[in-house]
């Protein structure tokens, strides 16, 4: 497992990017290690998109609309989930990862062929 994950963090950064052979690796990871696909996106979900939401909550509830301020709140929670997570395992750049059943791409951004790689994972996913 380790040398596929290993396969898929290089083809993050190949000049010759195949996304057929990128999409067979992940499809065959899948399958024979009975392996969940899951990306999380650290620019979408990061502490730019907690002060949004965080002010959306504010105004709801500055405005009387609790009931869109609760939404609000659960949206801050998830964002607040993946600012942890990125903390926690020190995520710096964009990379595979496998633990516990899952494959996990960590998207930031940073990869050369991190724009391929997302629009290959999420359809997958």
């Amino acid at each position: 497992m380790e040398n596929l994950v290993a396969k898929l963090n290089q083809a993050l950064h190949a000049d010759d990017f195949n996304e057929d052979d990128f999409i067979q690796l992940i499809k065959g990871i899948a399958e024979k290690e009975k392996t969940l696909l899951r990306m999380l996106d650290f620019t979408y979900f990061n502490e730019e998109r907690l002060e949004q939401v965080s002010a959306e909550k504010a105004k709801a509830i500055k405005s009387g609309d609790y009931k869109s301020a609760a939404l609000w709140r659960q949206k801050e929670i998830k964002v607040l989930e993946y600012i942890e997570i990125r903390k926690e395992l020190k995520i710096q750049q964009s990379g595979f990862r496998h633990d516990k059943g899952y494959l996990f791409y960590f998207y930031l951004g940073t990869a050369k062929n991190d724009p391929k790689a997302k629009k290959a994972f999420i359809g997958m996913e």
